[in-house]
């Protein structure tokens, strides 16, 4: 059988590799350098999976925290509309001067297939009018798989946090409270065809005069 020698130069003889041996050392040092490269491609991608889905949580924590702030801020609109003007399972619209120039603007929450909208329209004119023909709207979260749930329930003066929400269709002279509810599908999810998280956040309207809480 063929061989390939080495030299030892301290005792000055010569010890060969057997092409059966070489074969093997290749083939051994293979697979290691391959189950190195798969421990590091699922590092990367737990890693990269991990970051995708707390953007998503912090996404919809920052939307929640908006919507929360303003409709506790609601308002009677510069046109002197009530300021909640219609309240769906999937569309919310209220007036509030959160966020704003001061000035109470026209907020408009719904959801289209999984991605959550906003829209703002601006009172302009003498006397003020809304004109939703304005309106600008812009996605402010994706991945919204709520199902069956709806996104917004409402609560009227005897809401204590454990209360039934409200039954559709609502007045929304009855409504002293608002809650947004997302049920998330995280991006690393989008692949494996796992993994949702469920946030909820709202907020008792301070300018009602039988709201509740702060």
């Amino acid at each position: 059988m063929r061989k390939f020698k080495t030299i030892n130069s301290k005792r000055g003889t010569v010890r060969g590799f057997t092409l059966i041996e070489m074969l093997m050392t290749i083939f051994i040092f293979t697979m290691l350098m391959g189950g190195v490269s798969l421990l590091f491609i699922q590092v990367f991608n737990t890693s990269k999976h991990k970051s995708a889905e707390i953007y998503t949580i912090d996404s919809a924590r920052k939307v929640l925290f908006n919507f929360t702030n303003e409709v506790r801020s609601a308002a009677y609109g510069s046109d002197g509309s009530y300021p909640i003007n219609q309240a769906g399972n999937s569309q919310l619209i209220i007036f509030s001067p959160y966020g704003g120039d001061g000035s109470v603007q026209r907020i408009r929450y719904f959801l289209s297939s999984t991605t959550l909208y906003k829209g703002i329209t601006v009172a302009a004119g003498t006397p003020p009018v809304y004109n939703t023909a304005a309106e600008t709207v812009w996605p402010v979260l994706s991945n919204v798989v709520n199902g069956a749930t709806p996104v917004f329930q409402y609560y009227d003066g005897t809401f204590a946090g454990t209360s039934t929400p409200l039954v559709q269709p609502v007045s929304v002279t009855a409504i002293t409270f608002a809650q947004m509810n997302l049920q998330l599908l995280s991006q690393s999810a989008t692949t494996n065809a796992t993994g949702t998280f469920y946030m909820t956040g709202g907020a008792a309207i301070r300018n009602l005069k039988t709201n509740l809480g702060n």
